[in-house]
């Protein structure tokens, strides 16, 4: 409430009438791009609702949730759960789901936490108090509570896409997930076509889904390519969902490969990849001529670095727009036979293979 004069004004809140008179369109019209209702015979182009959502923002509209939950009315928001420590590429992934889900007319609640089943179980009851229409899952990778997490939103009326594929209840749950092995066997393919043949790997010492994911397309690739396993060859750092990435974390591992001879070397992720580059320059060991490095997550680091990293991309806006576009079908027309979709990640090749 503002003060003007010595007198209480307080300003009043637009209504979709006001919005409409903006617009220049139709009562119903503006609350069929901004709430789905407005009757069945009332259509609305992606272009006129697009214009509608920006005049409402612009406005300051805010809908009555409340109202419209007891009116039997969607609230058209997505709840999401996401580790608070995920790595950059999950966080890249968060930024265009927000994006896609936007263009659809949802808006985001993000509940945020490292690894603490209790908080992410309060995130889940909350969402489902709240009339949340449905939940992305970016946070149930920890091998030891993955299951609760998975069991708590099963006993919610809430539906729900994950990113990766859950615990358990897989014939409950919807997933979008990415085909990390087959990242890296896309690199051992090209490594060893350019003649390198004693590939070290480096990875963090952890259970968690994604590296031993890793792991297995390290076993893959060799094997396709029928270069024999060196278990001398996997140098282990401490587990860097807990840890900084670091040139001091980094280099025993490093120095291990070197010993070996090895002629290339895959990095768990980008961070570690830069490092090594680092600690290879300081040694004057030229790369890609005696050592080749191939990171993962292709963030835009690899471009700012020299030589430029060769990085294996997640397909992050592919992922983003099939995880919303999967849940919001599932909201709105009520589908509940769930779909499991695997989505393959691309070598980009730059300068350091």
């Amino acid at each position: 409430m503002a003060v003007i004069n010595g007198k209480n004004k307080t300003k009043s809140l637009p209504k979709l009438a006001d919005i409409a008179q903006v617009a220049g369109v139709s009562i119903p019209t503006v609350a069929k791009a901004l709430h789905g209702t407005g009757g069945i015979n009332t259509r609305v182009s992606k272009k006129t609702a697009t214009k509608i959502r920006a005049i409402a923002r612009k406005m300051g509209y805010r809908p009555n949730l409340v109202a419209r939950q007891l009116a039997g009315k969607r609230s058209q928001i997505i709840g999401v759960i996401i580790d608070s420590y995920a790595p950059q590429v999950a966080f890249n992934r968060l930024a265009e789901m927000e994006r896609q889900s936007a263009l659809l007319g949802y808006r985001f609640m993000v509940g945020q936490s490292h690894g603490e089943l209790d908080r992410i179980l309060e995130y889940i009851e909350d969402f489902d108090a709240r009339g949340v229409d449905g939940v992305i899952c970016i946070s149930h990778n920890y091998p030891a509570i993955a299951k609760h997490i998975d069991r708590a939103i099963a006993n919610t009326e809430l539906k729900a896409v994950f990113i990766g594929r859950p615990a358990e209840e897989s014939a409950r749950f919807s997933f979008v997930d990415i085909d990390i092995a087959d990242g890296i066997v896309q690199a051992i393919d090209h490594l060893h076509t350019n003649g390198k043949s004693t590939i070290g790997i480096i990875l963090p010492k952890s259970e968690y889904p994604n590296i031993t994911a890793r792991y297995k397309g390290y076993l893959t690739g060799l094997s396709k390519n029928n270069i024999p396993y060196n278990e001398d060859l996997l140098a282990n750092i401490a587990d860097t969902s807990v840890v900084k990435v670091s040139c001091e974390i980094v280099k025993p591992a490093l120095e291990r490969l070197l010993d070996k001879k090895v002629d290339a070397i895959i990095c768990s992720n980008d961070r570690v990849a830069v490092h090594t580059i680092k600690l290879l320059h300081k040694m004057q060991i030229s790369i890609p001529q005696e050592i080749a490095i191939v990171g993962y997550d292709n963030l835009e680091i690899c471009e700012m670095i020299t030589p430029e990293l060769t990085s294996i991309d997640q397909n992050p806006k592919e992922l983003a727009q099939l995880a919303v576009n999967t849940l919001v079908e599932q909201i709105e027309q009520n589908i509940t036979e769930p779909k499991h979709i695997t989505i393959k990640p691309k070598l980009v090749i730059r300068e350091t293979t």
